[in-house]
């Protein structure tokens, strides 16, 4: 019988994707049909093949799945066995009046740990209205119930700072809504991997990729 290794997979496209396995090694992997497709977060069986891929075996119990709603309302997989969900709001653009209320109904549903991340606190021409002050204010009172709340900006060496001991040794994800910088601040927090950024469209104020 084929020695099997366990590991966890980091990334996920279609057929193949990367595992990183128990001594620390990202290995590129394929799945195998009748396996199914492991998703970000799963913990897998994997062997070796003679051209330094594997071969995903089998995919281990999940404890959770965080699903994402498309435009005909098709829920998809986007990640499973998370500790925590990072919920970023930046000054700009502003978020929606009840989106953070809806993404903390959705952590909570999963009995996991929410994280509320305040980014792009550099930036001074933000909506001041009513509204906007609203938007603000509802996040301080969340801090105010307990909820943890970290300030981020990735236009200062030091800006993710805060948010690192808050990541370390639990699997999360960062959602948010387009244009939030989800993609910068993976890129300050892993400088080494390329992650597609897209710039802040001064038109419509929305994330392009």
């Amino acid at each position: 019988m084929t020695e099997r290794i366990s590991g966890l997979v980091l990334v996920s496209y279609g057929s193949h994707g990367v595992v990183r396995l128990e001594g620390g090694e990202n290995l590129p992997c394929q799945y195998r049909r009748q396996v199914g497709r492991p998703f970000c977060g799963d913990r897998v069986q994997v062997s070796l093949s003679e051209e330094d891929r594997g071969v995903v075996e089998e995919i281990m119990p999940r404890s959770n799945r965080f699903l994402r709603g498309d435009a005909r309302q098709r829920k998809h997989v986007v990640a499973v066995n998370l500790d925590q969900v990072a919920i970023v709001i930046a000054r700009k653009p502003l978020p929606s009046r009840d989106l953070l209320e809806r993404y903390l109904v959705a952590v909570h549903s999963l009995g996991i740990q929410p994280l509320i991340v305040l980014n792009k606190t550099d930036i001074s021409d933000y909506d001041r209205s009513q509204a906007g002050a609203a938007v603000f204010d509802r996040i301080e009172a969340y801090r105010s119930l307990g909820y943890t709340v970290v300030e981020t900006t990735c236009k200062a060496a030091c800006g993710t700072d805060a948010l690192v001991p808050q990541l370390r040794k639990r699997s999360s994800i960062l959602v948010g809504q387009s244009g939030v910088g989800k993609s910068s601040l993976v890129r300050c927090l892993l400088p080494d991997i390329e992650v597609q950024t897209g710039a802040l469209s001064d038109a419509t104020g929305k994330g392009t990729h």
